[in-house]
């Protein structure tokens, strides 16, 4: 995504059940923004979503192009 010119700017959040070593490197090292564990049940993910809602609504990013 991040060689195309349209999307280079877009902020990609990964959300994954997977917290092993090599994937948060691989996701950093393609260009993610951030690496989100899924937490175990429903109404953690539910307050991850919110969280997560809150912060975007809180930061600035760049426009696309």
């Amino acid at each position: 995504m991040r060689q195309q010119p349209v999307l280079k700017r877009l902020p990609i959040f990964i959300l994954t059940a997977s917290s092993r070593l090599e994937d948060v490197e691989r996701a950093f090292d393609l260009g993610a923004n951030a690496y989100l564990v899924k937490p175990g049940n429903l109404d953690e993910l539910i307050e991850m979503a919110k969280c997560l809602h809150a912060w975007i609504n809180l930061n600035h990013f760049a426009p696309l192009l």
